[in-house]
């Protein structure tokens, strides 16, 4: 397998998806679930670019699986932050169940950064864009563009019934890989 991929993306809960995870029936299923996805990525993160423009992952993420798919996988100095996503309501005070967090972590001491035009610093807020709630469209694209190349290779870990990320991906002139194809096939 060869270690040049850009981005890896693991929509650990469906967020990118027509339908979400759910809640969990149980601590214990949902902890089993968190623990397959880390292992997982922990396979995902060999593939990563390495060097100067080292590769990004972006994890799906909450409150019980932060350190188990960020700090424990990629490590806590490669765990950069959360990037906060608030779907479809506005917020003033606290947390609502409309926020989604992602961990962003990166493969190495440098890595792909791109910044949209006109921005000096990226506050990895998906807030409001004008009067709208941005879409799971617009922050799966912003993602894909800012954290790879054009040309370059994404991993996706999880892909979920209805998923976006796929036609995204595609769409932004990047390769989608599947990791349980690189996992059975290896990387062509």
């Amino acid at each position: 397998m060869e270690k040049d991929f850009d981005l890896i993306i693991c929509d650990t809960y469906g967020h990118f998806a027509k339908k979400s995870v759910g809640k969990f029936s149980s601590v214990k299923k949902r902890d089993e679930y968190i623990r397959d996805i880390a292992v997982k990525l922990e396979e995902a993160k060999k593939l990563l670019k390495k060097g100067k423009e080292s590769g990004n992952a972006i994890v799906g993420a909450d409150a019980f699986s932060f350190t188990s798919l960020g700090e424990n996988v990629f490590g806590r100095d490669n765990t950069k932050r959360y990037l906060v996503w608030n779907k479809n309501k506005e917020v003033s005070k606290g947390y609502t169940k409309d926020l989604v967090f992602f961990a962003w972590a990166v493969g190495g001491k440098g890595w792909i950064y791109n910044l949209k035009e006109g921005l000096s610093f990226f506050k990895g807020e998906y807030f409001e864009d004008g009067e709208q709630y941005q879409d799971a469209e617009s922050v799966c694209r912003d993602i894909v563009r800012t954290f790879s190349n054009e040309g370059g290779k994404v991993l996706v870990v999880t892909d979920h019934k209805g998923s976006i990320i796929k036609d995204v991906v595609e769409s932004e002139k990047r390769e989608y890989v599947q990791l349980d194809e690189v996992l059975e096939h290896g990387v062509k």
